[in-house]
């Protein structure tokens, strides 16, 4: 497999791959990614311990983490904000400690000496209010009917439960309407189960009393080996957290992954926090939000905000600016001042605004803001528009170099035309995507005379364009 990753000075890598040295954009944009967040939850249902893929939509949502809205749960509310973006893709990893534990109840036999013939177990560990009746059936009394609900609201009903016990068992695992129960057998029987009337599973826990950082570091591993575009923590304020989160970032960013992490500052600081803060930090894979925005009479946390302004940045077409953005929320917790808002476009603390009643995004800023006189044509990289045009072009090199990679022969006649003309077809093709409008690539005829054997260097150029951000006039009345 071929290895990706940033490369400093000719020839510091060993295995095969594809290292990329991106050192400025200059001019010009198009379409952009179709955006794929991650983000470890708290939650009373779903699977524990593994990054699971959800298409953007409140009831694949719902079907697969649930809707609580105890505040110890994070998934359905990070979730149901994450839905009104752009987003296609949401990952989330359930953490849990080790009381986390699946629900059950043991269904008998209807014989003269009843047994216990048929265990239900949650499909998830969770402490819901999960609850069967069995009927017979009216039409077949040999026939039972299952009945599951969720407090008083019913979840599924499945017919036909009949014949052997291992009959019966696949009827209730295999029924269209059955998400939430796995049937299976304790003891063989013919006989119809026994009617029950809204009994409760019991000994389930949600697994939520002991999440700890450890649980949301570890949940990275599993990140790790997917394809994410932003990643967010479900509002947990730690700045501990924060820190080894963002070092996971920067070790992904090393190795070619380009990610970029959302935080907000805790419900209790101000945005003068925010304003040393982001100068400590200073990178442009870090967005530091300081409003805390407020929809449906709930006020969310910064962090909370965070979450859902990170799902607009990377669903964004890359053509599109947040700058000046409509985002969702009704009200925001503090308007800043013009003087707060200022100091935070020149620190790179991300805010939201009103304007004509509507709460916006004042600017696409990240934190990557200082920068040494030599370095200033690294400014735009402080805005996030730059930084998913990077990954767009970059994800680009990194799918044109595999296809060459010990398969190309290294030779000026025809190796380097192939690989020109593959990353060639790379760059139009984010043309033809209106990603980009004008490119050039060439080999870097300077670092290709002392390559090795087995090295090609190239060098390309991308122009991009600026949206208009700044309107001065000038006019007299008269």
């Amino acid at each position: 497999m071929a290895k990706t990753g940033i490369w400093s000075k000719p020839g510091d890598k060993i295995l095969p791959g594809v290292y990329s040295k991106i050192e400025s954009i200059v001019n010009s944009y198009g379409d952009g990614l179709i955006g794929t967040i991650g983000v470890p939850v708290k939650a009373n249902w779903g699977p524990i311990g593994e990054v699971v893929t959800l298409e953007n939509n409140i009831n694949k949502l719902i079907d697969m983490f649930g809707n609580d809205t105890e505040e110890k749960y994070s998934a359905f509310k990070i979730g149901a904000l994450l839905t009104k973006t752009n987003l296609k893709y949401i990952k989330f990893y359930r953490l849990a400690d080790e009381s986390a534990k699946q629900s059950t109840i043991n269904l008998q036999n209807t014989n003269e000496s009843a047994v216990e013939v048929i265990k239900l177990t949650s499909k998830y560990a969770t402490s819901k209010d999960l609850n069967v009746t069995i009927k017979n059936s009216l039409v077949n009394t040999s026939s039972n009917e299952m009945y599951v609900y969720e407090g008083s609201k019913l979840l599924a009903k499945i017919t036909g439960i009949k014949g052997t016990c291992d009959e019966m068992v696949d009827v209730i695992n295999n029924a269209h309407d059955n998400k939430y129960l796995i049937a299976s057998k304790i003891a063989e029987t013919s006989d119809p189960l026994a009617p029950i009337s809204n009994k409760k599973l019991a000994g389930g826990n949600d697994g939520c009393t002991s999440v700890n950082n450890e649980m949301y570091i570890k949940s990275l591993d599993q990140f790790e080996r997917t394809q994410i575009d932003g990643f967010v923590l479900d509002g947990k304020e730690d700045e501990s957290l924060d820190a080894s989160v963002f070092d996971w970032i920067k070790k992904n960013y090393e190795s070619g992954r380009i990610i970029s992490y959302f935080s907000g500052i805790g419900k209790s600081e101000d945005i003068s926090s925010a304003f040393t803060k982001a100068k400590k930090i200073n990178n442009k894979l870090y967005t530091l939000v300081a409003s805390a925005g407020v929809l449906d009479d709930i006020q969310y946390t910064p962090s909370e905000t965070a979450a859902y302004l990170c799902g607009v940045e990377i669903s964004n077409k890359l053509r599109e600016s947040s700058c000046n953005k409509k985002v969702i929320f009704t009200d925001v917790k503090k308007v800043f001042t013009t003087e707060e808002l200022e100091e935070a476009q020149k620190v790179g603390v991300l805010t939201l605004d009103i304007d004509d009643g509507d709460v916006v995004i004042v600017d696409d800023v990240n934190t990557y803001k200082t920068y040494s006189e030599n370095n200033k044509k690294d400014s735009v990289f402080g805005f996030n528009r730059s930084i998913r045009t990077l990954k767009a072009i970059n994800t680009m090199l990194v799918s044109a170099g595999k296809q060459i990679i010990g398969k190309v022969d290294n030779d000026p006649e025809f190796g380097y035309d192939i690989v020109i003309s593959l990353f060639k077809r790379g760059f139009e093709a984010l043309i033809a995507d209106g990603a980009i409008k004008e490119f050039e690539v060439e080999i870097d005829k300077e670092l290709q005379a002392v390559a090795e054997n087995d090295e090609i260097y190239i060098r390309w150029y991308v122009t991009r364009s600026d949206k208009v951000k700044k309107i001065y006039s000038k006019g007299t009345i008269r």
